[in-house]
């Protein structure tokens, strides 16, 4: 694919922007251009330069990600809307779609699907939403569709090396955003104890940040 498809990712999460970021920038053929807290700065960003695909978060302050829909369908149809959430309430995809959204993707199945969902709607005029292993496409004419599931192949994976079920713990807890207190609390163990696990972390992923520890677990799957 030789044209990079531009993405703005809208989340009020900013550890879930910056993971999201990392995982799509494995991807040679997607290039994230915006990276925004809410609908509103989305709006101001794409007066300079337009996304192909929006992936949006529902809930967030000033215009979430139902409003963002709604203007988005109105006044830039051009641009496609996948939806990434938690929310996983009843007709809730259905009910976006019909506002406008190309896709419905649960947080909980992970980011995996992500980049499947941005080739797919990138080639393909279809709306459609993933329930477990299959996704469940519409087309234009209203008919529809079960496609399964595939893991995309543009990501370069590390070495495997050997984490124990702590250590992952750890990492995905920080991840999350946790602070070395946060993760002790939860896991019953010191301050000091989660200190020197993530020195540890830090030499088996030879990593020297967050960042780019964040940026393992994404290419490794640990998150």
């Amino acid at each position: 694919m030789k044209q990079k498809i531009k993405i703005a990712v809208v989340d009020d999460n900013e550890m879930t922007r910056q993971i999201l970021t990392a995982y799509l920038k494995r991807h040679k053929a997607i290039d994230v251009i915006i990276a925004c807290s809410n609908g509103n700065e989305l709006i101001e960003a794409i007066q300079k330069e337009k996304p192909d695909i929006v992936i949006s978060d529902l809930i967030m302050p000033i215009m979430d990600g139902v409003e963002t829909t709604e203007h988005l369908s109105k006044y830039h149809p051009e641009i496609k809307i996948l939806i990434f959430t938690v929310d996983n309430s009843d007709g809730l995809a259905n009910d976006l779609i019909e506002k406008g959204a190309n896709v419905f993707l649960l947080k909980n199945n992970g980011i995996d699907q992500i980049a499947d969902a941005i080739y797919t709607l990138f080639k393909y005029e279809y709306h459609f939403a993933f329930w477990g292993s299959k996704k469940v496409a519409f087309e234009k004419n209203g008919s529809q569709k079960i496609f399964e599931e595939h893991n995309s192949t543009n990501l370069i994976l590390e070495e495997d090396v050997l984490l124990n079920d702590q250590e992952k713990t750890i990492l995905k807890y920080l991840c999350e955003g946790l602070s070395s207190k946060h993760i002790g609390e939860k896991m019953h163990l010191s301050y000091r104890t989660i200190q020197n696990k993530r020195v540890k972390l830090h030499k088996k992923t030879n990593t020297d940040n967050l960042a780019k520890l964040i940026d393992y677990a994404i290419k490794n799957k640990i998150i």
